[in-house]
């Protein structure tokens, strides 16, 4: 309870600090169109040259997943991650 209380108090007082700077505080960015089909085309150029790496990220992946069911983390495994 002290730790969110130290949250709040640290989250309002950075508020207030670039409120006094004349800076607006954000409440969260949004990536334009342009930045978000950037990345989506490095993104498909990284997989395309390294389908090793992807295949591997896939395979350790659904490792976790055959753990989680294993272990019982529901019905049709949709238990979290930990």
């Amino acid at each position: 309870m002290l730790f969110f209380r130290f949250i709040l108090w640290y989250n309002t007082t950075q508020e207030d600090k670039q409120e006094k700077e004349g800076v607006e505080v954000m409440q969260a960015q949004q990536m334009t169109d342009a930045a978000k089909e950037a990345r989506r085309a490095y993104h498909r150029e990284w997989t395309r040259k390294n389908p090793d790496k992807v295949k591997a990220a896939q395979q350790r992946f659904y490792e976790r997943v055959a753990e989680r069911m294993k272990k019982g983390g529901g019905e049709n495994g949709s238990g979290k991650f930990e």
